[in-house]
């Protein structure tokens, strides 16, 4: 469902969302800036100081919440964001993408055993690898589910390697590469005899859609392009849970996704 009216979005600190011009621009029926937060969506960047500005800003009549890119924070801080019964949904890189979903969709059709999960991200030269490997994570986590025994097995200021374990056993690497050599972008290929599903995404920054195709015994199959970027494809599913009166579990798997992959932080000393 889509609502009748149009919805209005308040922009907290525009400078440091310029996406949202694009987004605004994008759904010119359902969206439109707001110079107020009370009765609007409320656009808020994700650094460390997040959960209080959501509070604010739901205290000031805000009627929900994207955050984008959220860095992590302890859970006392999201706890009280997800007791609200406005939505409150995350805008991540490479998460976000509409083809994450429909990788973890096709791949679950199959009803097969993974044997193994290997993925690579390319990131600039300039990013901070663990924030690199928490959106790398996140990413594997969104498209297989839980994954069990994270370790850090190097990381510097070219890279990291990382293992963990898609219960009940298959191995899952993860590789990240800062490099300027290529487009950033995040490489998942997922193994269960005879099928192989690889999938290569894209960030929101860029207009280039993500690729997915399936191998099996019979040849390899590519599935259509989504053209809709994370940024949209988030505001679309806000639009959805207003019309609908409803809340995603974004929060949920946010403090999930943290208690999994927290060790690894550790290690490498973020």
């Amino acid at each position: 469902m889509t609502p009748t009216h149009v919805v209005r979005v308040f922009i907290e600190n525009p400078d440091s969302q310029p996406h949202m011009s694009e987004v605004l621009m994008s759904l010119p029926l359902s969206l439109e800036r707001s110079s107020s937060v009370a009765g609007a969506v409320a656009a808020i960047q994700g650094t460390r100081s997040w959960p209080a500005s959501a509070t604010r800003a739901l205290a000031a009549g805000a009627i929900g919440i994207v955050i984008n890119d959220p860095d992590p924070v302890p859970d006392s801080e999201i706890e009280p964001l997800r007791a609200m019964r406005q939505p409150v949904l995350l805008d991540q890189p490479y998460v976000s993408d509409p083809a994450t979903e429909l990788v973890r969709a096709r791949w679950g059709e199959l009803g097969t055993r993974t044997l193994l999960v290997e993925s690579t991200l390319q990131a600039p030269v300039r990013s901070d690898p663990s924030s690199v490997l928490l959106h790398h994570a996140a990413l594997v986590r969104a498209v297989v589910g839980s994954i069990t025994s994270p370790t850090l097995l190097t990381i510097s200021r070219y890279g990291y390697t990382a293992k963990a374990v898609l219960p009940p056993g298959a191995a899952v690497i993860l590789t990240g590469t800062l490099t300027d050599a290529g487009l950033p972008r995040a490489e998942i290929h997922l193994l269960a005899a005879p099928h192989r599903l690889s999938a290569v995404i894209y960030p929101s920054s860029t207009a280039r859609p993500a690729t997915v195709s399936m191998v099996d015994a019979e040849g390899e199959v590519v599935l259509p392009s989504l053209y809709e970027n994370g940024h949209r494809a988030t505001w679309r599913r806000m639009l959805s849970c207003l019309a609908d009166a409803t809340v995603d579990d974004d929060l949920d798997d946010f403090v999930a996704h943290l208690a999994t992959v927290g060790q690894l932080f550790v290690e490498s000393g973020a």
